[in-house]
C-alpha cells in the first residue's frame, strides 16, 4: 500500500500539465478497442500543450487538494492493506450532480471540490475542458471518460435544464429504464460500466436507486520508450508491511534519470507513460515517518503542489513492485460528509433541479482496478451516486423479496415517532 498511495492521483493532478481549449472531444463509446493500444510501433508525439487561465490554474490546485484529502479520508485508520480510489472520477460525478443542487447543498459541494469562488459557467467549462484535454494530450495511450444518468422512466422526468447542462458540459448519456424488471435494469447499467472500462469493472451494482449518476474512467498506457522495466531484472525481494512484518514481492528494478524530491516527510519519483504527458508517482514516507503521518501532511492545502515545484532531475535506482488491486468502497457518502459535504449528504440536501421529484443521496460507491507491471499500467474506476426521493416513494427500487412467517419469528409493536417499543414477542407455535 505504501507504494501505491498516489496511483490514481494522476486523475486530478494530470491537469497541471495538460489543458487546451481547442482540443476536440473523443467519443468514449468506442471503448471496446482500448486493448489494441500498443507503443511498440508508434512514434511518440509531443504532448499537446494545454494553456490554463489564472482561474483554471487555481481550480487545478484546489483539485489536487481535494484528491489528497479524499485519499487521506478514505485511508482513515489504516486498517486496509490496499486502497485504490479515483479522485477524478469522484469529482466528475459530483460535477454532474452539482448542476442539480441549490443553496447550501451546492455551496458545500463547491467548497469540498475547491471551486467555491467560481460561477456555474466557470466550473462547467473547466470540467469540459479538462475532460477533452486529458483524452487528447497523449494519443499513444488510451484514456476514456464517460458519464451517464439512469432513472425510472415510468416515474420521473429529467428537467430540461439539468439534461442540457449534463450533455453540454459532461457529454452525459441520459437514459430512462423500465424498473419493473429490476434484474434487467441492473444488467443494463452494469453492462455500461463494463463496456466503458474495457471489461475491468464488472457487476458494479446489485440494485438500482431511482436515479443514478455514474462516471466511468479507463486508463491504459505503456511506460515511455527507454523507461520500461527489464523483466529479467525483476526479483523477489523483501517488502515491509505497515506493521513491520516482511513478505516477498516481485520488485521491478531500473536505473533511470527521473524527477526526484524529498523532504522531512517523504521522498518521491515518477515514471512517465507514452509521450510523457502522464506519469505514475511513487511516494514513500521517510524512515521516521508513519504512512498515516505522511498522508496527513499530503492533505494539507498546496503541499503536493510544493513537492512537485521543487522536484529536480536525478539518476534514480528505482525498485517498485508489480501489483494488482481490485478495490470497492461503498462508504463514500460518509467520507464526503466528513470532508465537508454534511448537508449535501443529508436528508436536508437540496437537489431541486434534477427531475420532477426531490432527491437525496442514498449511497456513493466507487469500484476500481489497477495492474502495474514491467510494460505499463491498466486501470479503471466507476463512481456511482445513487439518489432516492427525500420523502417516501422510494420502495420500488428495492429488489422484490418474499417474507413467509412459517417458522419461529419475533414480533414487536413500536411507536413511530419516539421509537418506543411497547411489546415484543416470539411466535414459536401459533397453534397453541
Amino acid at each position: 500500500m505504501k507504494k501505491n498511495i498516489l496511483l490514481f492521483s494522476l486523475s486530478c493532478f494530470l491537469a497541471v500539465s495538460c489543458e487546451n481549449p481547442d482540443v476536440k472531444n473523443t467519443d468514449v463509446d468506442d471503448v471496446n478497442d482500448i486493448s489494441d493500444v500498443s507503443v511498440d510501433d508508434i512514434e511518440f508525439p509531443a504532448p499537446i500543450f494545454i494553456t490554463l487561465t489564472d482561474d483554471e490554474r487555481t481550480m487545478t490546485g484546489d483539485c489536487q487538494d481535494f484528491a489528497m484529502k479524499f485519499f487521506s479520508t478514505v485511508y482513515g485508520d489504516g486498517k486496509e492493506e490496499n486502497i485504490f480510489v479515483s479522485p477524478f472520477s469522484m469529482s466528475m460525478a459530483l460535477g454532474v450532480l452539482r448542476n442539480g443542487a441549490e443553496g447550501e447543498t451546492k455551496r458545500e459541494m463547491q467548497e469540498v471540490l475547491g471551486m467555491k469562488d467560481f460561477s456555474d459557467q466557470d466550473i462547467n467549462a473547466y470540467y469540459k475542458k479538462l475532460k477533452e484535454a486529458l483524452i487528447t494530450t497523449d494519443p499513444t495511450l488510451k484514456l476514456a471518460i464517460a458519464n451517464s444518468v439512469w432513472y425510472n422512466k415510468d416515474r420521473y422526468m429529467v428537467k430540461s435544464d439539468f439534461a442540457d447542462l449534463s450533455r453540454t458540459w459532461f457529454d452525459t448519456q441520459i437514459t430512462g429504464l423500465d424498473y419493473s424488471d429490476p434484474a434487467k435494469a441492473v444488467a443494463t447499467v452494469n453492462k455500461w460500466c463494463e463496456d466503458n472500462t474495457n471489461g475491468l469493472i464488472k457487476d458494479m451494482l446489485k440494485n438500482l436507486m431511482p436515479f443514478e449518476i455514474l462516471n466511468a474512467l479507463y486508463f491504459k498506457g505503456d511506460w515511455s520508450e527507454s523507461y520500461d522495466f527489464d523483466v529479467s531484472k525483476t526479483k523477489k525481494e523483501d517488502f515491509t508491511k505497515e506493521d513491520g512484518s516482511k513478505i516477498k514481492a516481485e520488485l521491478m528494478n531500473n536505473k533511470l534519470t527521473l524527477p526526484y524530491y524529498e523532504d522531512d516527510y517523504l521522498s518521491l519519483t515518477s515514471v512517465p507513460y507514452g509521450n510523457k504527458a502522464y506519469s505514475m508517482y511513487f511516494v514513500l514516507p521517510k524512515e521516521n515517518v508513519t504512512f498515516s503521518e505522511m498522508t496527513a501532511q499530503l492533505a494539507e492545502p498546496d503541499y503536493w503542489k510544493q513537492c512537485l515545484a521543487w522536484q529536480y532531475s536525478a539518476e534514480v535506482d528505482i525498485s517498485v513492485p508489480k501489483f494488482k488491486i481490485e478495490y470497492k468502497n461503498e462508504e463514500l457518502k460518509d467520507i464526503l460528509s466528513r470532508m465537508g459535504m454534511e448537508i449535501a449528504c443529508s436528508p436536508e440536501a437540496e437537489y431541486p433541479h434534477i427531475a420532477n421529484a426531490e432527491f437525496i443521496i442514498a449511497r456513493i460507491t466507487q469500484k476500481t482496478y489497477i495492474q502495474v507491471d514491467e510494460k505499463g499500467t491498466e486501470a479503471a474506476a466507476v463512481t456511482e451516486i445513487g439518489l432516492v426521493e427525500s420523502a417516501g416513494g422510494s420502495d420500488y427500487e428495492t429488489p422484490k423479496k418474499t417474507f413467509r412467517a412459517d417458522r419461529t419469528f419475533l414480533f414487536l409493536i413500536q411507536e413511530r415517532y419516539t421509537g418506543t417499543i411497547l411489546f415484543m414477542g416470539k411466535v414459536g407455535n401459533p397453534a397453541e
